[in-house]
């Protein structure tokens, strides 16, 4: 009987070895299941996520109007709400007049695109070849851009924008069930977690994730709205046509990070490129364009959220690229709230902890402050939960 045991202990490491690999097939098989789920219900997830995310701006209203002094006092919840409903639909409502007004000036711009790119580059080559005695002929010489189909982007913009407008009413509709089931939330949580402990842990972690996703929407839309009124301002300034789109433009790309701040600069640029005569003023211009996105990305953006977000810039550059890949457009503006939220949720659970680690950036990870000994945030009183 002695002499068994020590034979035992090979076979039960090679079983384990086995469970170990079995469990990596599991692993990347749930990978893989779970992308695929992602890329096919595609049409049915977002306008889900949107929703959710619009939900949260208007709760994140209707507090901002509940704290204001002795008025806020006065406004109950369900007015509070209402009226962060209408203030958003307003503002949507009125994104959308301002773009339908400036489609008419950009047909007309997109009309003389093709020949005065044209122009505006062997105008180039011209003064690279005169400077710097340089032959690219051969490199632009099949370089049309009147040749391209420049005509019909107008149409498929006008028809994405429908699109967005049909989806936006699911949206919508998604919102409004939203905010009439939310008085019985906090019933529900309790029902889930009987256990007060699980319970409490239950109402921190649903709490970071609002407080979390609140901070980045509001923090990406004051600073998208800084960089749009700059962008627009610049163009209204140099005379470059449909100002206010590409104003809304910047304001839209710079919820996609370094990808959108990028585009926000090359697609008014090329426009200034064949409307204005001086290339030093396109230069202040583009200049300019690049300045403020740079200072809001790099510089503004982390001194405002600090270690809020927590997430490495790896991760946000691959989950631009993954969920862009699965989701076109619309991952690329979903792609790092999500990722966010996927971190906080996978720092709970002892087998995906890991994972989230790796997705932060200075490798701590919700939980932490409890281990510490920090007590969980409390978003109401016990009572009123009951």
């Amino acid at each position: 009987m002695e002499n068994a045991q020590p034979n035992a202990t090979p076979a039960a490491g090679r079983a384990s070895r086995r469970l170990d690999l079995r469990d990596v097939f599991y692993v990347l098989g749930l990978i893989t299941l779970t992308f695929f789920i992602l890329r096919l219900a595609a049409p049915q997830l977002v306008p889900i996520i949107f929703a959710l995310l619009l939900w949260f701006v208007i709760n994140a209203i209707a507090a901002v109007l509940r704290r204001i002094p002795v008025l806020g006092r006065l406004i109950p919840m369900w007015l509070a709400l209402l009226l962060g409903a209408v203030s958003t639909l307003s503002l949507g409502y009125a994104v959308a007049q301002l773009i339908v007004s400036n489609v008419a000036e950009l047909s007309s711009g997109l009309r003389q695109f093709g020949p005065k790119a044209d122009a505006a580059i062997a105008a180039a080559e011209a003064w690279i070849g005169v400077s710097f005695d340089v032959k690219i002929s051969p490199i632009l010489e099949n370089l049309k851009v009147s040749d391209l189909p420049l005509d019909q982007w107008l149409p498929a913009i006008t028809e994405a924008l429908t699109s967005t407008a049909s989806n936006l009413a699911i949206v919508l509709l998604y919102v409004l069930f939203l905010l009439i089931d939310q008085p019985y939330y906090q019933n529900k949580i309790r029902a889930l977690f009987p256990d007060d402990a699980r319970y409490d842990r239950a109402r921190h972690v649903l709490a970071r994730i609002a407080n979390d996703t609140r901070v980045y929407i509001g923090i990406m839309t004051m600073l998208s709205l800084g960089v749009g009124l700059f962008t627009y301002a610049a163009a209204s300034y140099f005379g470059i046509k449909g100002a206010a789109f590409w104003g809304f433009l910047a304001f839209a790309l710079n919820f996609i990070p370094t990808i959108g701040s990028f585009l926000g600069v090359a697609f008014p640029a090329a426009f200034a490129l064949v409307q204005l005569e001086s290339f030093e003023e396109v230069g202040l211009f583009v200049l300019g364009l690049a300045l403020v996105q740079f200072l809001a990305g790099n510089v503004i953006l982390p001194r405002v959220t600090g270690n809020q977000l927590n997430l490495s810039e790896f991760v946000v550059i691959l989950s631009l690229t993954v969920f862009g890949a699965l989701w076109g457009v619309a991952g690329l503006f979903l792609a790092v709230p999500l990722t966010m939220v996927s971190a906080i949720i996978l720092s709970q659970f002892d087998s995906t902890r890991p994972v989230a680690i790796l997705l932060s950036k200075n490798g701590r990870v919700m939980g932490d402050d409890l281990d510490e000994g920090e007590p969980p945030q409390q978003a109401a009183p016990r009572q009123a939960a009951e």
